[in-house]
């Protein structure tokens, strides 16, 4: 303003017809003829990302290199890619997915993170492999299933380069198969390309799918993709299968599988309460699930391990909660064959069956938790080895769960709801490590199964934190906001108040629950309310705050990671 010259010009599509600059002054925003409105850094005159609106209410947010949000992944109609060196085939916006989505990517920007560099998409194989559902018909001696054929194809085309045209190919590689948004077949079993016949370049993909008997609808859609050598996706393929009648609605069954882990073969790593937290979490669940009636039966599956002090020696009095016992109930609920010597240990199992799309599987770990620098999550079981100390080495990885490995243990279970709550340190990376974007990415870990299954994860903590068990309350801080805040004292009937307690507002509960609980719990005064929802009052404690809270200035904050598709409102609590 004072020289008069100017400084920068915001170079658009269109006339720029608004302007307005954000009140610290750090962006500029300009809307335009071109319907577009965009994200200026007014110190470089960079373009920092441009925001469209379409009628039908989706929203897109793309950055200068292409990186790009959205409200609607797998049906947006209105954007699309074009290569230079193939400008007349606009390709959808989801096959650059893996490279190019960024989740939450405006408020991303505007906090001014740096993204690690993408890959050229003129380096990208961008040929799409070819998936087809040719054929959807009753299996012939499973009751209430389908059989289904997916036809998969190489696929081949030229692209201009330079002066010439290349031959550009690819194969297949990870194929889905999902029943109204919900994974329930894949291929090949391991990482790998599907093979292929050579003469044709085709293959064929056989799956057996069980039928959803909720009595809603006879209509099931069924979707399939796949990915090339560049973990480009393919187009999604969609069939509707009409069952031949309406089925009869049927009450599913619950499976509620709790782990808690306090006592370790190496006895450094021993807990004091995450045994409570399984011990009360099953009962309760077990109370109010009957009273519901939704479910025809209930399966609880407590796997603990513990110990007492006897005479001054540590004697374990139970020890159920191994890596191999937590193997053997997934197994059973996949419908997998298991060893029957493996069986005995485990109570309740026998009444395990493989779990249809009408049942509910409810899992929790209450143990200690590890992400390593890659950021993959571990769960430690009780049979981690001897050794000494707390110290964490390629041994005790070895021993202990990864989330990756869970994941394959999950993925043959079919459940129309499955739920993991996790209460452990560094917990969220059960869902985000390993660079988990939630999208049909085709990667590996449980975030991206938790994505495809539609399933709720809660977990303890952030990724970077810990999660707290306290001798005042005896339990760890999740589990008892869960069980004896949100459901013995009814607290978790809050969205909205109105005397019923759902599944998700339950999950809610806790993520708002735990950090005020946390304060409480460091002061020694933990507030009790009444039935009605009302504060009874504070009760002051009089045993030592935990160890693990002095000092700490953060609070434990959990976090719900919610891809339910499907949003079946289960009730947990129904009071006139």
């Amino acid at each position: 303003m004072a020289s008069g010259q100017e400084v920068h010009r915001f170079e658009h599509g269109g006339r720029v017809t608004s302007v307005a600059f954000s009140p610290d002054g750090r962006f500029v925003l300009t809307g335009s003829e071109d319907k577009t409105t965009r994200l200026w850094d007014p110190v470089t005159g960079q373009e920092l990302c441009r925001l469209i609106s379409f009628r039908d209410g989706t929203w897109v947010v793309v950055d200068r290199e292409g990186r790009f949000d959205t409200n609607n992944l797998d049906n947006n109609r209105g954007l699309h890619w074009i290569m230079p060196d193939d400008p007349l085939t606009p390709l959808p916006l989801e096959i650059f997915m893996r490279d190019y989505y960024e989740p939450r990517l405006l408020p991303r920007i505007l906090a001014g993170e740096r993204f690690r560099p993408v890959r050229s998409l003129a380096d990208l194989n961008r040929v799409q492999p070819k998936v087809q559902i040719s054929k959807i018909e009753p299996h012939p001696t499973v009751p209430d299933a389908v059989s289904i054929t997916v036809e998969v194809a190489k696929a081949a085309r030229k692209f201009q380069r330079g002066d010439k045209k290349v031959l550009v190919e690819t194969g297949v590689y990870d194929l889905r198969l999902f029943r109204d948004g919900q994974l329930v077949g894949y291929a090949p079993a391991a990482d790998g390309e599907i093979p292929v016949d050579p003469q044709t370049g085709t293959a064929v993909q056989a799956f057996t799918v069980t039928l959803p008997r909720t009595g809603n609808t006879q209509e099931v859609t069924f979707s399939a993709y796949a990915f090339n050598l560049d973990r480009v996706k393919s187009t999604t393929y969609r069939k509707i299968f009409v069952m031949p009648a309406r089925p009869s609605p049927v009450k599913g069954r619950a499976y509620l599988i709790s782990v808690g882990v306090n006592a370790y073969e190496n006895s450094a790593w021993d807990l004091h309460f995450a045994a409570n937290d399984a011990r009360r979490l099953q009962p309760s669940l077990v109370e109010h699930l009957s009273r519901s009636a939704a479910y025809d039966d209930i399966v609880p599956i407590t796997l603990i391990s513990d110990s007492e002090i006897r005479d001054g020696t540590r004697v374990v009095t139970e020890n159920r909660a191994t890596k191999q016992n937590v193997q053997t109930v997934f197994a059973r609920l996949a419908g997998k064959e298991i060893d029957p010597e493996r069986a005995q240990d485990i109570p309740n199992l026998q009444k395990l069956q493989p779990v249809r799309p009408e049942d509910l599987v409810l899992i929790s770990f209450s143990s200690h938790g590890y992400t390593d620098d890659s950021g993959n999550f571990y769960f430690l079981f009780s049979d981690i080895g001897e050794g000494s100390g707390r110290q964490i080495t390629p041994e005790l990885l070895q021993r202990a769960l990864s989330s990756e490995e869970l994941s394959w243990w999950l993925r043959d279970v079919d459940g129309g709801e499955i739920v993991l709550i996790v209460d452990a340190c560094h917990s969220a990376a059960t869902v985000e490590g390993a660079g988990f974007k939630p999208g049909p990415m085709g990667s590996r870990g449980l975030g991206q199964l938790a994505y495809d299954k539609g399933m709720r994860i809660l977990t303890a903590s952030q990724a970077d934190d810990v999660a707290l068990e306290s001798d005042l309350i005896q339990q760890g801080l999740l589990t008892y906001a869960l069980i004896h805040d949100g459901l013995e004292v009814r607290q978790a009937d809050f969205q909205p108040q109105d005397n019923v307690i759902t599944l998700a507002e339950w999950l809610e509960y806790g993520v708002k629950r735990v950090p005020m609980l946390y304060e409480e719990i460091k002061t020694g005064q933990v507030q009790t309310f009444s039935r009605g929802g009302d504060k009874r009052g504070v009760v002051v404690l009089s045993s030592p705050q935990s160890d693990s809270l002095k000092g700490r200035s953060s609070l434990q904050q959990p976090a719900l990671f919610d891809f339910a598709k499907q949003q079946r409102d289960i009730v947990l609590i129904r009071e006139q």
